[in-house]
């Protein structure tokens, strides 16, 4: 991900501006991928142009940090930092403890990806059994829908 990230910001680095070279330095402090872009360019760019949007975006998916500087006739530098760990999960949800031992066999078949026949079928109930449990499942555990109740097991 890095790379592309770095190839992206070269590229927005390169058709911004008359740049003849481009210096990239990768670094780590331990806890982050620290990365360096600088041109040698106009130095026009900013952390609002339509090209850096989409990086911004990537690096703050990934909680990182993204700023842009220019200084005109000097050119311009793209400072990365991204974090080595994934960003943490969010929060699980509430403690699965009140689950009866049939909704938990229910919410373990639909953590694997099977479908409410498949379900009936390897538990031997009817679908709308399974109906009913990932109903009661959605109401106890504070879902929204299937996939956030999928993603609440993890």
């Amino acid at each position: 991900m890095a790379r592309a990230i770095v190839r992206s910001s070269v590229l927005a680095l390169a058709d911004r501006s008359e740049a003849r070279r481009v210096r990239i330095q990768w670094d780590c402090d331990g806890l982050n991928l620290l990365i360096g872009i600088r041109d040698d360019g106009a130095g026009e760019l900013s952390a609002h142009d339509d090209s850096i949007r989409p990086i911004v975006e990537r690096v703050t998916a990934l909680d990182g940090a993204i700023a842009v500087s220019s200084t005109p006739g000097w050119g311009s530098s793209v400072d990365i930092r991204l974090p080595l760990d994934p960003p943490a999960e969010p929060e699980p949800l509430p403690e699965f403890s009140q689950l009866s031992m049939r909704e938990r066999d229910v919410l373990r078949l639909l953590a694997s990806g099977a479908r409410n026949a498949e379900i009936a079928e390897e538990l031997l109930i009817s679908v709308n059994t399974v109906k009913f449990h990932v109903s009661n499942l959605l109401r106890k555990v504070g879902a929204r829908n299937r996939a956030e109740l999928i993603a609440s097991s993890r």
